[in-house]
C-alpha cells in the first residue's frame, strides 16, 4: 500500500501563478494612478484657462479695450496681452 505524504508547502506553479497575478493588478493600479494624476493635471489647466478668460473679458468690459489672448501650440502656453 501506497503512502502519500501531504506536502505542507506551494508548488512552483501556484507560486508563478500568484506573482503573474500580482503584476497584473499592480499593472492595472498604476495605469489607473497614472490616468488620474493627468486628469487632475487637465482639469487644473482647463479651470487655470477659464478664470484667464473671464477675467480677460472682465477687464476688457471694463476698461472699454480690446485684449489680446494668445496661445502657442507648440510650448502649450497662452497669455492675455492688456491683462494686469
Amino acid at each position: 500500500m501506497w503512502l502519500y505524504k501531504r506536502s505542507k508547502g506551494f508548488t512552483l506553479v501556484e507560486l508563478l501563478v500568484v506573482l503573474v497575478l500580482i503584476g497584473i493588478f499592480s499593472s492595472l493600479v498604476f495605469v489607473s494612478v497614472v490616468g488620474g494624476i493627468l486628469r487632475s493635471e487637465e482639469n487644473r489647466f482647463i479651470q487655470s484657462f477659464t478664470q484667464t478668460l473671464i477675467r480677460a473679458r472682465s477687464a476688457s468690459l471694463g476698461r472699454g479695450e480690446a485684449v489680446r489672448f494668445f496661445i502657442d501650440g507648440e510650448s502649450r502656453t497662452f497669455c492675455v496681452e492688456g491683462l494686469k
